[in-house]
């Protein structure tokens, strides 16, 4: 191959990516109840993190706890003061060992009973 020519072909390779937009999986907050926020527009696996941008630069940490066909549902682990529908949920991390929603089955360090007793003190989980 001629190296002017080759030197051109790349000139104009070089043009062609200097213009194009790189690509960002991205999907869309469509509701939030409670602590349950729903998005569409992106499939991830459960415990995987997401950040929720908001209009104002609101920025919202979240993790994957379920889906239901094209839908992710997510609980925060921060503040959601200020989102609202339409906000950009990008992916930020893979699943992580353990879910945000295991956090909330933790027997508090207040608690004298233990996670398997009720709490008048009766064990239900023990053979």
């Amino acid at each position: 191959m001629n190296p002017t020519a080759l030197r051109d072909y790349l000139a104009e390779c070089r043009e062609h990516v200097a213009h194009a937009a790189p690509v960002q999986l991205a999907g869309r907050l469509t509701r939030i109840n409670g602590l349950v926020m729903e998005a569409s527009g992106l499939k991830l696996p459960l415990g995987s993190g997401c950040q929720m941008l908001a209009p104002g630069g609101v920025k919202v940490e979240a993790e994957v706890v379920g889906f239901n066909g094209e839908r992710l549902f997510m609980m925060p682990t921060e503040d959601v003061f200020g989102l609202a529908p339409g906000a950009l949920v990008v992916p930020r991390s893979p699943p992580s060992n353990r879910p945000a929603s295991a956090k909330a089955f933790r027997p508090s360090a207040a608690s004298s009973t233990g996670p398997n007793t009720c709490p008048w003190g009766k064990n239900y989980w023990a053979a």
